[in-house]
């Protein structure tokens, strides 16, 4: 193939290189810069061997490069990743381990001379192995090893030689998506996801594309929940520090209301020493709000509600409750509704209680001595709450118990403690529960379905599933099977006209429609918080909120988007780092349509993850799929190389370009050639240029309304040239595909 030069860079030659081999397995591991900038390493085992070369190609089209080791730390983190005896060679007493990105400039010193990293890295530091690099059999390229045992040690050999593998190294533009969004297939739902970080005082709404648009920040830390209401406004519940509630996963005591520009409207404050709200709230159709309530018990007082006194070592309950504020002012509210557990015990341990019955036979009551946390004083942990406009009612998770509970919410509060009134006549006995039928005498281990759930909701009307139950159903270690999360649709019972559920005997049984189950099972298992929401077109969007992942599926289990909260303990994680501490509660996500956006300006920033030097399109580096007409972004950043000149490159073809020592990850041809060129700016804006000051740039690609263009994919990378560097070359970049539907 005749060699093509780059437009506006001389001297640098390209021929297209096609990958070849089959990896047999692989090891990774990690290492971060004195700069932060992470670094992750695969070591890939080559069955049969693999040459030098090659082994460029396959790290290339892997999207990485051979590895480099500037410190004593990055070759540590190197060899970690290589040190398996299957990716290891003897040769006589020498042990030469995979290949990594050292090579020699032709026509250097032997055997020490003209050494550098294949990605013209600083060559400031060195681990040669004893005796290394001795120029034997004319060796110009570096693996790992060189001594009498394996180490992390360096070898020179030559580079047609076949090795059992190599070490593939991910960073800067080629850094592996760890955060952000991680993937997105045509037909994903293209709507607005809101979180809140747990360890944070922000609220964050980003774009499909997991760009920011819009933020909030509040003096608190989420109490869990928060919601974009019809107007714009943020309804979230905030933490205050309870002290008599220390401890207690999901402690709130606050809720407030803030509108678009950040400012608080409304606020309602309720800790005490003996009742603070906890979790969750949820917005009336009147404008009322429902919250969660913990409410202390005295070991008198629950002894003498029928407590066995050995369920109460700490000397108080913690009892749940659920009231109704009605907000006034700007920080108030009244209570104009509410229902207590302690209004609904059942208990056959003390007949001389007044609650004295037999448990199996009444399953609308609550055993005040079934307990799965040994006595634990936080006997119930309710963790949400979601209502039913059509029924007037409320269905609450008992976490603790592993049931789900519906309550009749047209009861006045006087009705509500008793067991009579209301539409369903029933006062405030449950007009429904299932789960863990152990928990009223009515079934065994064998019969339960719900494992530490949270987030029980109705599918609202109009979306697929309307009117079923949608439940995040987290698992744990005594689930079947192993630790895992499901989430679970389902059907409920029939209702009469008194909203009251039909039941079989002694307890209801809903019908389970639908299940998303990860492939294998423990791959999608978030044991704590998290939650669901069927989507308008048919999808489940999933919050696995211990993982701090967002992801949709199809009805039949296909994974179409995934995004990866980056925001930690210590703020924005930059991007090929692992995250941690991101947890969320849940990260409702909302249409474009949906009142509170509708004629709103939402200009996308940039993502949250940190990434100094990347191509980004349309805010991200996954695959982009767009329309004829639409205009894509590209993002050039390239932060240690500010005021110099970049090209972006544009290729229909798929394949790997040397530029030097490194490679490119497109294939050049006729589409390059207009790009780079400038010769059809309308279509390739900016494509050629300078950095600013903050080594960034922005170009943009136009689809023309012409179907000829429909079914094509662009790839892009760009280049940043510097008349100092060895080649001209200061950086080549990631490649983003932007595919025209």
């Amino acid at each position: 193939m005749k060699p093509e030069t780059l437009p506006g860079v001389a001297s640098v030659t390209f021929v297209v290189l096609l990958a070849t081999g089959l990896s047999a397995q692989i090891r990774s591991s990690s290492y971060v810069d004195p700069e932060g900038q992470p670094h992750s390493y695969q070591a890939v085992e080559v069955v049969g061997g693999i040459t030098h070369a090659d082994a460029v190609v396959r790290a290339a089209a892997m999207g990485g490069y051979l590895a480099t080791a500037t410190t004593a730390a990055e070759t540590s983190a190197v060899f970690r990743a290589a040190d398996d005896p299957a990716l290891w060679i003897q040769d006589g007493t020498t042990w030469l381990g995979p290949w990594i990105g050292g090579l020699q400039v032709e026509g250097a010193s032997e055997p020490g001379g003209g050494w550098k990293w294949g990605e013209l890295e600083e060559f400031a530091y060195t681990a040669w192995a004893l005796g290394q690099p001795d120029d034997d059999a004319v060796a110009d390229r570096m693996c790992l090893g060189g001594g009498p045992f394996r180490a992390g040690t360096w070898a020179d050999v030559n580079g047609s030689r076949l090795l059992a593998g190599f070490v593939v190294e991910f960073a800067g533009p080629t850094a592996l998506r760890t955060v952000g969004l991680r993937r997105q297939e045509p037909g994903s739902f293209q709507g607005y996801t809101l979180f809140s970080p747990l360890q944070s005082n922000a609220t964050y709404l980003v774009d499909a594309r997991g760009r920011l648009v819009k933020s909030w920040h509040s003096s608190s830390p989420p109490g869990a929940c928060v919601y974009l209401e019809g107007n714009g406004h943020l309804l979230r519940s905030g933490q205050v520090g309870n002290p008599a509630f220390a401890g207690a996963g999901g402690d709130g005591g606050l809720v407030e209301e803030l509108d678009w520009d950040g400012q608080r409207v409304w606020s309602f404050t309720h800790s005490t020493a003996t009742e603070v709200l906890h979790h969750d709230v949820e917005r009336l159709p009147d404008g009322n709000i429902l919250m969660i309530v913990w409410e202390k018990i005295s070991a008198a007082d629950a002894i003498a509600a029928g407590r066995d006194p050995s369920l109460v070592p700490a000397g108080e309950l913690w009892s749940e409750k659920i009231v109704e504020i009605e907000p006034t002012g700007a920080s108030g509210g009244n209570i104009v509704w509410q229902w207590r557990v302690f209004d609904h015990l059942i208990q056959d341990v003390d007949p001389t209680k007044a609650n004295h019955g037999v448990v199996a036979d009444h399953p609308e009551r609550i055993d005040v001595n079934y307990t799965t946390n040994a006595g634990g004083v936080d006997w119930l942990h309710f963790n949400s709450v979601a209502y039913n406009q059509q029924l007037d009612q409320v269905v609450v998770s008992s976490r603790a118990f592993s049931e789900i509970w519906i309550l009749d919410h047209s009861t006045t509060t006087e009705q509500a403690a008793g067991r009579s009134g209301g539409r369903s006549g029933r006062g405030g006995d449950l007009l429904f529960r299932f789960g863990n039928p152990q928990a009223h005498r009515a079934g065994t281990e064998a019969d339960r379905t719900l494992y530490w759930q949270h987030d029980p909701h109705w599918i609202p009307p109009h979306l697929p599933g309307a009117g079923h139950l949608l439940v995040f159903n987290n698992g744990g270690r005594d689930r079947p099977g192993g630790p895992h999360s499901t989430v679970d649709e389902y059907a409920l019972p029939p209702v009469d006209i008194g909203g009251n559920y039909l039941r079989t005997g002694d307890r209801w049984e809903p019908d389970l429609v639908w299940r998303y189950v990860g492939n294998p099972p423990s791959s999608f298992d978030s044991q704590f918080v998290s939650g669901s929401q069927r989507l308008p077109n048919g999808n489940t969007m999933i919050c696995a909120g211990w993982n701090g992942e967002v992801f949709e599926v199809t009805p039949s289990g296909q994974i179409l988007c995934s995004y990866v909260n980056p925001i930690g303990l210590s703020g924005a994680t930059a991007q090929g780092a692992a995250p941690t501490a991101n947890m969320m509660f849940r990260a409702p996500v909302y249409p474009p349509e949906h009142p509170a956006l509708r004629g709103r300006a939402l200009a996308a920033g940039d993502p949250l993850e940190w990434q100094r030097s990347v191509l980004l399109a349309d805010g991200s580096t996954v695959p982009l799929a767009v329309s004829l007409g639409d205009v894509v972004r590209l993002d050039v950043r390239a932060e240690t190389h500010p005021g110099l000149g970049y090209v972006v490159l544009a290729s229909a073809t798929e394949g790997l370009t040397p530029v030097d020592d490194r490679m490119l990850r497109i294939a050049f041809d006729s589409v390059t050639s207009v790009a780079a060129a400038g010769l059809a700016p309308s279509v390739f804006g900016n494509f050629q240029g300078l950095l600013d000051a903050g080594g960034r740039a922005t170009a943009t690609l136009a689809i023309p309304w012409l179907s000829v263009f429909r079914g094509l994919t662009f790839l892009h990378a760009f280049v940043v040239v510097d008349e100092h560097a060895p080649t001209g070359v200061a950086l080549v970049s990631n490649t983003v595909s932007v595919t025209i539907r």
